[in-house]
């Protein structure tokens, strides 16, 4: 069991191991690309949040966002310009994956 400094201490430590071992992995390992798409109509303020735990996940990936309409990202991603997006589904195509239903309301 930790004494009340050690509790006090524990957050903040790990916080410092967490950021030591991202620094040494920033110089050692192959830096790798991630080419994301976002719809700009799917781009919430949890987006952010996302791309920092992805990152802190993997300090080698250099993450490039990409904002457009689905129409055009989706073009990309045929292309091979994107490796991934997010975006509204606009047609049959099936070979995406739902990541969340939409809601729709009609306020007067």
């Amino acid at each position: 069991r930790l004494s009340t400094r050690g509790e006090i201490v524990l957050e903040p430590a790990r916080d410092f191991l967490a950021a030591h071992d991202r620094a040494v992995a920033s110089l050692t390992a192959v830096r790798r690309r991630f080419r994301l798409g976002i719809a700009t109509h799917v781009g919430g303020a949890e987006v952010p949040t996302l791309l920092a735990r992805l990152s802190a996940h993997d300090p080698a990936l250099t993450i490039e966002v990409r904002l457009d309409d689905s129409r055009d990202l989706l073009d990309a991603f045929d292309r091979g310009e994107l490796d991934a997006a997010i975006i509204r589904r606009e047609d049959d195509r099936r070979d995406g994956e739902v990541l969340a239903p939409e809601h729709f309301g009609w306020y007067a």
